[in-house]
């Protein structure tokens, strides 16, 4: 009795521990360039049409909502991490400010349509005075609600979109430019492919799960050294 009493106890340590904050997300989504950039002057690669790339972007699942419509939400800075991948170039863009707009059955003010969307948008300068701005947009559109495509306005209930729904290339796309202060400016864009999710748990969160961790063990031994006897 006094062994399960204590397993008991040793379990809701671990619940008291764990903080109820949900975990960053990352998605990995992968797309294929249409139109391609001058060269690697401003980003570190060159890109043509037809060559592959790849995004990854960690967000902040309980960042406040800034426009919270029930259709339409605007989460602002939410990411804490994005980066581009061009064959064996990673490019990490500086990350100054950053917005995720998410629609769901929202209805255009002009009418006759209704529109399922999520949309990354960033935006920084580097040290040298470089400007970058980026977006990723993926729609669906439809005369009659439901639009398939997202079902919530929420950041903790966001999955990532599936390509089959958002097959229209000119509804579904990404831009990045670069430009400088003398008036450089580069570009390239294209459709997005794939997106796939991996959950992280923040190094803070595993150091407040350690403490209810070690109790465990440390219940575990001693109940063994107990029923050795």
């Amino acid at each position: 009795m006094r062994h399960a009493l204590s397993a008991v106890l040793a379990i809701a340590a671990i619940f008291s521990t764990t903080p109820a904050a949900a975990v960053p997300v990352t998605w990995h989504m992968t797309g294929e360039v249409t139109s391609g950039n001058l060269g690697d002057f401003f980003f570190p690669f060159q890109t043509n049409a037809g060559d592959a790339i790849a995004f990854d972007f960690t967000f902040d699942t309980q960042t406040a909502c800034s426009l919270c419509e029930p259709n339409s939400r605007v989460y602002d800075n939410p990411l804490t991490a994005f980066s581009l991948t061009v064959g064996d170039k990673v490019f990490t863009p500086p990350l100054g400010a950053s917005s995720i707009l998410l629609r769901n059955d929202w209805e255009s003010p002009a009418g006759g349509f209704f529109l399922d969307a999520l949309t990354f948008e960033i935006g920084g300068e580097d040290a040298s005075g470089l400007f970058f701005h980026g977006d990723l947009v993926v729609q669906n559109t439809s005369s009659t609600v439901p639009v398939a495509g997202f079902d919530d306005t929420q950041l903790t209930t966001l999955t990532p979109p599936d390509p089959a729904l958002f097959a229209d290339p000119s509804l579904s796309f990404f831009g990045f430019d670069a430009q400088s202060s003398d008036g450089g400016f580069d570009s390239f864009s294209g459709r997005f492919l794939t997106s796939s999710v991996v959950s992280t748990p923040e190094p803070a969160a595993l150091a407040l799960l350690l403490p209810g961790m070690l109790l465990v063990w440390f219940v575990g031994r001693r109940a063994s050294r107990r029923s050795a006897r």
